[in-house]
């Protein structure tokens, strides 16, 4: 009897849990710990995994580009909240840029 959680949140590790042993698995499935015998042990080593992996890839709070209110980010390339990059999308009338292309024309 094998439990896992799928699927997992982008970047997200679990705890996969088979019979009475219990391990750290990434968002692929790839086991990254050995087997432990209490759940407790492997949840803390997904703490400590999942802060490194976080960090690696520039996860957490940030403050949006739009509106300035704090969100948590899914990466770097990740910078405005939830309902600034909805209503971006939604606004027909303006395209969604930061400032006007400009430049000297070639001869």
């Amino acid at each position: 009897m094998t439990a896992t959680y799928w699927p997992t949140p982008q970047g997200r590790c679990y705890v996969e849990s088979s019979y009475s042993t219990h391990c750290v698995c990434n968002q692929h499935g790839e086991r990254l710990t050995p087997y432990f015998q209490r759940r407790s042990t492997a949840e803390a080593e997904l703490i400590k995994i999942q802060a490194s992996v976080d960090k690696k890839a520039k996860r957490g709070p940030r403050a949006c580009l739009s509106c300035g209110k704090g969100f948590e980010s899914e990466g770097i390339h990740n910078r405005m909240c939830g309902a600034c990059r909805l209503a971006a999308s939604q606004d027909q009338d303006v395209p969604f840029s930061f400032g006007v292309v400009s430049g000297r024309k070639r001869a």
